[in-house]
């Protein structure tokens, strides 16, 4: 287990990297057009079974929108963790989901898994536990980041990538 993820079990601990994931487009079923075909809300990404972990970078996507996080860390990563349990209880979003946490907003929502969603609490740089959690899944990984550094090096971990008004949309509805 990765020194960023936390003790015991967990969605973050128990997967390993697919050799399926990548730039290629997942197999597609008969009937069904190819996921490269696939545009918007019918894209690949968006289909349950083909995303099986949906790994988070709280601090990227709490910080796209100018709500007054940096006021209050703590409730700001409260709120946003208590609008993604609501989303994955809903079925707005596939779980398990896994969101990290870093700096002082870990003290507004404790480690530990719930309605779907795991908290998991970076103990050095953010970016460095979001690579481990996809360095460790043994599905499919869709990272939530806009960090362009992030994002090249999860891609070279064999994640897509979105950014945070993929999330935003399935949590505004």
């Amino acid at each position: 287990m990765h020194e960023a993820l936390t003790a015991g079990t967990s969605v973050a601990a128990s997967h390993k990297p697919s050799p399926t994931i990548g730039p290629r487009s997942p197999p597609c079923r008969a009937g069904q057009p190819h996921a490269a075909e696939l545009r918007g809300a019918r894209s690949a990404l968006e289909e349950k079974e083909t995303v099986p972990v949906l790994v988070i970078d709280a601090a990227n996507v709490v910080g796209s929108r100018p709500t007054g996080w940096w006021r209050d860390r703590p409730q700001a990563a409260n709120e946003f963790v208590g609008r993604l349990r609501a989303g994955a209880a809903s079925g707005r979003l596939p779980t398990p989901v896994v969101v990290v946490l870093e700096g002082k907003a870990r003290a507004g929502v404790q480690e530990g898994v719930i309605d779907g969603v795991e908290v998991v609490h970076a103990r050095g740089a953010g970016d460095d536990a979001l690579a481990a959690v996809t360095d460790g899944a043994s599905e499919p990984v869709l990272l939530v980041s806009a960090d362009r550094g992030l994002r090249a090096r999860a891609e070279r971990l064999g994640a897509r990538v979105v950014g945070p008004s993929w999330i935003w949309d399935r949590l505004d509805t």
